[in-house]
């Protein structure tokens, strides 16, 4: 005879493998403000700027960015690195907290992983933002002061991702990149990345 325990236990595992293997493999592009159940003080603020992108997309006539968590993922060991690295970045000649570094081989992924034709990134650290409710306005901000990263904000991408970092001093580090679809290919301007 079956142990009764054993039984249900072995049930259950059953169906949650059951599930798991019912589940997509690709990831999917959700709806603009799709961050539903988000607890962490991270995606909090992940949401509060793909909001706060999308106000300023709309306000200038152009179409929201569809969220991507492909691309959040893709971007999220970046925002970690920026995090772990901070200040060690040399910006025309000046120590930074942020860098592009690595950002071809985020490219070429989201190009493989998702037939993601065009790419690229926007990056910042709440350096001296605070850490109040309208640090996302204040992130967006500070992108629009700088004529590359507010042309991403510009341009003509279908999707975005959003990744967070926090350090041990409430700083935030942030990836947002943006990616058009495979019909789509934009122009990504003259500028190196590496002076961004």
């Amino acid at each position: 005879m079956i142990n009764m325990k054993i039984f249900k236990t072995c049930a259950l595992v059953s169906v949650g493998l059951f599930l798991a293997s019912c589940g997509s493999s690709s990831v999917a592009l959700t709806s603009t403000t799709t961050h539903q159940g988000s607890s962490s003080r991270e995606d909090r603020l992940t949401q509060a700027i793909h909001e706060e992108v999308n106000r300023y997309r709309v306000s200038k006539g152009l179409k929201p960015l569809k969220y991507h968590r492909g691309l959040a993922k893709l971007a999220k060991p970046h925002s970690d690195y920026m995090k772990k690295h901070a200040g060690s970045f040399t910006v025309y000649g000046k120590k930074n907290l942020v860098s592009h570094y690595g950002f071809e081989a985020r490219k070429t992924l989201a190009e493989k992983k998702y037939q993601i034709e065009s790419l690229n990134e926007n990056v910042i650290a709440s350096h001296g933002l605070g850490q109040g409710e309208d640090l996302a306005a204040k992130m967006v901000r500070g992108w629009l002061r700088s004529e590359n990263h507010r042309h991403n904000l510009n341009s003509k991408w279908s999707t975005t991702g959003i990744a967070v970092s926090f350090d041990n001093d409430g700083r935030a580090f942030v990836t947002q990149m943006f990616g058009s679809s495979p019909s789509r290919r934009i122009k990504i301007g003259t500028t190196p990345l590496s002076e961004w």
